[in-house]
């Protein structure tokens, strides 16, 4: 009995925590985001860890593309001066920002 729950508690470890840790990627720069471990509850709100600009290279103009949300919308929080934002409350979002 006490080996069958042990080998349960190893099971659950090496599964769970895959599936829960969050993992962020150097994606095409310039944008560093995450692509699992961010849980937002309905009609939640919660800020992307992780999500930075990395280029290398300054440049004139900076585009970011979010274009699927499965489940809900993608809105922003703030707004900041000369940065347009387009597709508020929609499955996409369209960043701008001049460098």
């Amino acid at each position: 009995r006490e080996r069958r729950r042990q080998e349960v508690k190893r099971f659950r470890e090496r599964t769970d925590s895959s599936r829960e840790s969050l993992l962020i990627v150097d994606g095409s720069a310039p944008l560093s985001y995450p692509v699992q471990g961010v849980t937002v509850a309905p009609e939640g709100v919660v800020e992307l860890p992780g999500l930075a600009v990395v280029a290398k290279e300054q440049q004139d103009e900076y585009k970011v593309q979010f274009i699927s949300s499965k489940f809900g919308v993608l809105d922003v929080t703030a707004t900041v001066p000369r940065v347009h934002v387009a597709g508020m409350g929609s499955a996409s979002l369209t960043i701008r920002s001049a460098s």
